[in-house]
């Protein structure tokens, strides 16, 4: 696999997602993957990155991955996305808020045999709950 395949594989795994086709995303994964996030112990399994992903996808509408940057060199993939989306369904036990999420991350992903064998996931795992929190910032604490 050239490091351009690796970064049309990815290209082609997030549109996949952006289209509402978590299992088409999830297909340019090899089984055994895991993902690590920053600040978070333990990684997560492909099947725990494909149950999170459903369930961000039925609590935002408009759920998308846009990318911002997208390279690669060898086996290794990086890119920077901006996910956005509106809080309009239940999210882990969190009532439809309305509110639009902006989100940045980096992840750099590994490959072999045309599949990601394993990713990284750079960025704040808990802005996502500050965005749609009930406290606005900025309000003296009032609730939303």
């Amino acid at each position: 696999m050239t490091t351009s395949d690796g970064v049309e594989a990815i290209r082609s795994a997030v549109q996949a997602v952006n289209f509402g086709d978590i299992d088409g995303y999830l297909r340019g994964f090899d089984a055994s993957c895991l993902r690590w996030v920053s600040a978070i112990e333990r990684p997560f399994t492909l099947v725990e990155v494909g149950e999170n992903l459903r369930i961000l996808a039925c609590g935002f509408d408009g759920l998308r991955l846009d990318e911002e940057s997208l390279f690669g060199e060898g086996d290794l993939v990086c890119a920077r996305w901006k996910l956005q989306g509106t809080h309009t369904g239940d999210y882990l036990g969190l009532p439809p808020t309305g509110r639009e999420i902006h989100m940045e991350t980096c992840e750099v992903y590994r490959f072999e045999a045309g599949l990601v064998v394993e990713s990284w996931a750079y960025g704040d795992p808990g802005q996502l709950f500050r965005q749609i929190s009930s406290v606005v910032k900025g309000d003296g604490g009032a609730r939303a």
